[in-house]
């Protein structure tokens, strides 16, 4: 979705990364909003820690440490203290563990993706560089030949070519034509020529 506003893969898949980051956040936000709930009952895990609710940030990171611990492998002191606490802590070690799975698969997707592309680049200008060197081509040439290549590189990345998205090949001629003359147009009426 976001390569069709003219952004980088690169970008995509970061901005994928940190989407996940943020779910997982906002998923635990509600999870400690509701164990703090859950302590405010007597004989609660705020009662039994001696929590100061007058300070509301420190419950809260409170609870939100603790909700964080449901999902990785980290520990904490709060730990529930009556059966309500203890059966939402066991939902909550449940639910974890599928989402957690879950989130780490797809991180690990997209930082593999990430890599991959980084590698393909790296291959490639290490490719040139050799040949460069093996042609005894000057330092200068080589510089240029390869700010040339980068440029190139970096704005290949910015906007997806007509030829690499397939479905496109299924439109009908009218409907590419008119396509055609939305993505050509613009910069054919800043040419002199139309102008007058």
């Amino acid at each position: 979705q976001l390569n069709v506003l003219g952004m980088s893969e690169y970008v995509t898949l970061s901005i994928g990364i940190l989407k996940q980051l943020l779910g997982l956040l906002i998923i635990n936000h509600f999870i400690a909003a509701a164990f703090y709930s859950l302590g405010k009952s007597p004989g609660g895990w705020l009662d039994f820690y001696d929590v100061d609710r007058s300070d509301w940030i420190d419950s809260y990171l409170t609870a939100f440490h603790w909700s964080l611990t449901q999902f990785t492998p980290a520990t904490m002191a709060v730990q529930p203290q009556n059966s309500s606490e203890r059966g939402f802590a066991v939902a909550v070690l449940v639910f974890a563990l599928v989402t957690f799975s879950s989130f780490v698969s797809s991180i690990t997707n997209l930082m593999t993706h990430l890599r991959t592309l980084k590698s393909v680049e790296a291959s490639q200008f290490s490719r040139l560089d050799s040949f460069l060197h093996q042609r005894k081509i000057s330092f200068r040439l080589s510089l240029r030949i390869r700010r040339y290549l980068e440029h190139q590189l970096a704005t290949r990345k910015l906007f997806i070519d007509e030829s690499k998205v397939e479905l496109l090949q299924q439109l009908s001629e009218p409907l590419m034509i008119e396509m055609h003359y939305e993505v050509y147009s613009g910069g054919l009426t800043l040419h002199p020529f139309f102008l007058a």
